[in-house]
């Protein structure tokens, strides 16, 4: 492990790009499948011997998420709500709502608040001539 210290502090190969391993770095080594995890305090490396399976159960919850993102990127039409309507940088603005929490968040922005007409809208992406933003209401 000092080894490694030594390469990647005092010299670092031409192509490494991330910092210098300092205190509180956490380093996975990687031999021949066998993986261990070693935390970088002042007075060394001291073994984390359950990161590494915590650390794979959260990449496998991740996969689950980003498969959940590809199917929602799928849907076309999403709904936004805006305090200005014609210029929304001038208030409130909330995107990538279903119609009941756009629905919701219109009720939410105060009258007496009024940088414009308030609206709900939807954000058309299906590749059409249609696509883009449209006021509903």
């Amino acid at each position: 492990m000092n080894a490694i210290y030594s390469i990647f502090n005092d010299d670092p190969p031409a192509d490494y790009k991330a910092h210098s391993l300092s205190v509180s770095d956490v380093v996975i080594m990687n031999q021949n499948g066998d993986m261990k995890a070693y935390f970088v305090d002042r007075f060394g490396f001291q073994e984390l011997p359950d990161f590494v399976e915590e650390r794979k159960k959260i990449l496998g919850m991740e996969n689950d998420i980003q498969k959940r993102d590809i199917l929602e990127q799928t849907s076309c039409i999403s709904f936004y709500v805006a305090e200005c309507s014609e210029f929304p940088v001038l208030g409130e603005v909330h995107h990538d709502l279903s119609l009941p929490e756009a629905l919701e968040a219109y009720e939410k922005i105060p009258a007496e608040r009024k940088n414009g007409l308030k609206s709900v809208g939807f954000n058309l992406q299906e590749g059409s001539d249609y696509d883009g933003m449209m006021d509903l209401m």
